[in-house]
């Protein structure tokens, strides 16, 4: 035939015109496909399966560093099972314990370990493809169970760092709340405001006492000086007079009402009351004789005489009283007036033990608030050092749990067993294919020769 464009019953009847050189073709591909199935080396798959979990929420929050969210953490995982670290250390475990995979290093096991998720799932699937079905099982399973114990150990490694920096940390805070409780007993063994406080009413009460004295004083000085004026009125002077031993002076006494000045005291001398009333009758019975008689009377010019005379003698008597008393108070003047500085000095010495007072309290108070401030600050730390003492039992506890049961977020749940049929070569398959591809190559040979 010398037709390029051929349709489906020109191709049927080139393929039974040359039906020899088809089946001669299909049956040589059928053949090749069944021979290369039984000569290629069998491939056996072997998985093992592993639960991860997010720690997020297997403890408390802030315990341990959680810094990816959970599709990263689980995609970290399949990283890290095809590391070195698990292939290799999981390669040498089965090297040395079974003997076997001789010869295989790192990059040739790493093309034949596959690693994924089931179905979007947290199972984690570790395939291994062997040429040996027991040693596809043994190597899944020692993958699978590096891999727990590196996460076991790198959790141990971790939550001790964790640990020893929770430890120094506390034991800082410890110093630091040692230290504050020894400033805190210091504060506390100073005298309190409450302690200068009491102390104000007495010296309130002493600087009022001292101005009391000073009022007292100053007027009993003003009716001395009152009564000595009155005194020098009328002149008075002579020889001083022995009577002042009947007045007696004690400290801080002050001419109160009952004290006898110049003027009042003149009427309890005995002679000079004496001589009073004998002025007093002379002139009672001038008044008797005057009833009588005239003033050119004799009786009544004696009388008169005697009245003048005794009322001279009576004036200097008084005269040489008031001379007297004037000295002996002019110098109790002066004693008052010393009280009167003493006082004053006394005032002033209370004032400043008060304004001391005043200044120490002022010191107490600071040290009151500064005491309730440390308080505060005292009750903070405690808190803080019981979170990092219930922080470090925490992390205690995990680190005990990661020693004994291991990780709790990641678990095996399923171990590779020994797989009974390979996964390569399909026989059925290949036979499928060489059928296919028999057929059609049978068909092309039976064109090609037709045409030549």
């Amino acid at each position: 035939m010398e037709r390029a464009d051929l349709n489906i019953e020109e191709i049927v009847s080139v393929v039974k015109f040359h039906k020899s050189i088809f089946f001669l073709i299909f049956s040589g591909v059928v053949i090749a496909s069944v021979v290369a199935s039984f000569i290629i080396p069998s491939i056996y798959k072997a998985s093992a399966k592993i639960i991860i979990q997010s720690e997020q929420n297997l403890h408390s929050p802030g315990l341990l560093p959680n810094t990816f969210e959970e599709r990263v953490f689980l995609n970290m995982q399949k990283e890290i099972i095809l590391s070195s670290i698990i292939l290799q250390n999981a390669l040498d475990e089965v090297q040395k314990s079974e003997g076997i995979l001789k010869g295989f290093d790192y990059d040739k096991i790493k093309k034949k370990v596959n690693i994924d998720y089931l179905n979007e799932s947290n199972v984690l699937e570790v395939s291994v493809y062997l040429n040996s079905a027991k040693d596809a099982a043994d190597l899944a399973n020692s993958i699978a169970k590096t891999f727990l114990d590196y996460q076991s150990n790198a959790k141990i490694e971790l939550i001790d760092k964790i640990f020893l920096a929770a430890k120094k940390e506390t034991n800082a805070l410890k110093e630091s709340i040692d230290k504050i409780e020894s400033q805190l007993k210091e504060l506390s063994d100073k005298e309190k405001l409450s302690f200068y406080q009491a102390q104000i009413p007495f010296f309130m009460n002493n600087i009022q006492e001292v101005e009391r004295r000073n009022m007292s004083v100053d007027s009993g000085i003003e009716r001395i000086k009152e009564e000595l004026k009155l005194a020098n009125k009328e002149n008075i002077s002579g020889s001083n007079y022995p009577i002042m031993s009947s007045i007696t002076v004690t400290p801080y006494a002050l001419p109160e009402s009952n004290t006898q000045l110049p003027t009042s005291y003149l009427a309890n001398i005995p002679w000079l009351q004496e001589m009073k009333q004998k002025v007093a009758d002379s002139q009672t019975e001038l008044s008797n004789l005057l009833s009588v008689y005239t003033e050119e009377h004799p009786q009544i010019r004696d009388v008169r005489s005697k009245i003048s005379l005794l009322q001279g003698s009576l004036n200097d008597e008084i005269k040489k009283v008031l001379s007297n008393y004037n000295e002996y108070y002019l110098n109790y003047v002066k004693y008052l007036e010393q009280q009167k500085k003493d006082n004053l000095s006394e005032d002033k010495r209370y004032k400043s033990e008060l304004d001391k007072l005043a200044t120490k309290m002022n010191e107490a108070s600071a040290k009151q608030i500064e005491f309730y401030a440390l308080l505060k600050y005292y009750e903070s730390m405690q808190e803080i050092y019981s979170i990092f003492l219930r922080k470090q039992n925490e992390l205690k506890f995990l680190r005990e749990e990661a020693r004994s049961a291991g990780v709790p977020n990641i678990r095996i749940l399923e171990y590779a067993k020994i797989p009974l049929k390979p996964v390569s070569p399909n026989f059925a398959l290949n036979l499928l294919l060489g059928i296919i591809i028999g057929f059609m190559a049978g068909v092309i040979g039976a064109l090609m020769k037709d045409r030549a």
